[in-house]
């Protein structure tokens, strides 16, 4: 294992690729059946939202939490190892999905999938972040945006074909495309340090639980997280209500349309004119919009315009997200600080899984198809009334960590360099 700046330049940009091609199949193998599986389960099995709900929930909360640990054993080892290993037990966890036939073994598999996607996600963000330059880095997540939205755009298309066969048929889509990553990853990604310095996985996780404005900030993005959860649980079925389950894919493909088309573009143009702070906060607005206006429609062309404003704010959101965590973590301990960064995913996604579900039964069943939409886009707004707050921390810190790293890459240049005789 080597460090970054002892990586040649060929190496490093082949990492890069292995990373875009990594997010290509795991959005696309992800997104192919987990909406389905709300499809399946609640309209052709008869379980209830709030049942399928808790398992969706489950695997949220464990992937996101398990991230937390695994973010700072990547600042010990490298990302490369648990990256496979994530990618081997997605491949156990989706073929047991192909044969789920009852509850239990349904949440086997989604407890399974989650510690998969707990062992490779926080060390393949710390990856991206290590591989590039800080000029780079916003520009790199907004084309990785793009790559994810074209995943998911062919992902769910696959699925939606797929279930015309059988429900085990989207789930071996799903098999096929993570043991594709797996290969990939096992093969191509370069074997790198992931942080600067010797923290053990210990010290790093110490070190970022108790930064309490880093803290905080995922405190306050568990608004947007549990805006986002509704993607996989009250959308579908929402759209599957007004429109038959095969209305699902074209929403799916508004969004894939909007992250492909504006995904690296919208965030490019906007770079030098926004911040990302203002990059993530508008993005969320746009997100709330889109969802509260969910409220106001009852069939599916109003819906498509819906989301086409919260795919945007997606657009918006996501790199504005993902660069600002970037900017708040340590460089002495990345790994551990994205790991705890996807705490806000474990809660507010998991919250979001299992309350969407729980608030979508109780309106479903009084007539009351506005109420969650609402919830949903005050809950976001509330986010961004909190992040609007502590922006002036956010920015302080921000630029103390910038002087941190390029202090440090002197350094380890300079120890790098042979010493006269």
């Amino acid at each position: 294992m080597q460090t970054v700046s002892a990586l040649p330049e060929q190496a490093r940009k082949r990492g890069l690729a292995v990373l875009l091609g990594t997010s290509f199949f795991t959005w696309g193998g992800f997104f192919a059946v987990i909406p389905l599986i709300t499809v399946h389960y609640v309209d052709n099995l008869g379980w209830t939202a709030a049942s399928v709900g808790a398992v969706l929930a489950a695997r949220q909360f464990l992937q996101q939490g398990i991230s937390s640990v695994t973010g700072a054993i990547a600042d010990r080892i490298g990302a490369k190892p648990l990256i496979c290993f994530g990618m081997g037990l997605r491949i156990i966890s989706f073929s047991m999905v192909a044969i789920a036939d009852s509850y239990l073994m349904l949440l086997a598999a989604m407890i399974l999938m989650g510690i998969g996607g707990g062992f490779f996600e926080a060390p393949e963000q710390a990856a991206i972040v290590a591989l590039t330059t800080p000029e780079e880095r916003r520009r790199f997540f907004s084309l990785n945006g793009v790559v994810a939205g074209l995943g998911t755009s062919l992902g769910t298309q696959a699925g939606a074909f797929a279930l015309g066969a059988d429900f085990t048929t989207v789930a071996l889509v799903g098999v096929g495309a993570f043991t594709a990553v797996f290969l990939m990853n096992l093969f191509f990604l370069p074997s790198v340090k992931i942080s600067i310095g010797g923290r053990s996985a210990t010290a790093g996780l110490k070190l970022a639980l108790g930064d309490r404005l880093f803290m905080l900030f995922n405190i306050l993005l568990l608004g947007y997280m549990f805006m986002w959860a509704q993607y996989s649980i009250s959308l579908p079925l929402f759209v599957t209500n007004i429109s038959g389950p095969q209305a699902v894919a074209w929403v799916y493909a508004v969004n894939s349309a909007v992250m492909i088309a504006f995904g690296y573009l919208l965030p490019r143009f906007l770079e030098d004119r926004v911040s990302n702070f203002n990059l993530l906060t508008g993005g969320i607005v746009l997100i709330a919009i889109g969802m509260g206006s969910i409220a106001l429609v009852d069939s599916i062309f109003p819906l498509l315009i819906c989301v086409f404003v919260f795919s945007v704010g997606m657009v918006l959101a996501r790199p504005g997200q993902q660069t600002t965590v970037a900017g708040l973590a340590r460089p002495e301990a990345l790994g551990a600080f994205m790991g705890i960064g996807q705490l806000s995913m474990a809660f507010g996604g998991g919250a979001g899984n299992f309350l969407g579900g729980v608030i979508y039964d109780a309106s479903h069943g009084r007539d009351l198809q506005w109420m969650p939409w609402v919830i949903f886009g005050l809950i976001g707004m509330s986010s961004v009334v909190g992040l609007i707050r502590i922006k002036p921390a956010l920015d302080q810190r921000q630029a103390e960590n910038e002087a941190l790293s390029a202090a440090a890459l002197q350094e380890e240049v300079a120890a790098a360099e042979p010493q006269p005789a």
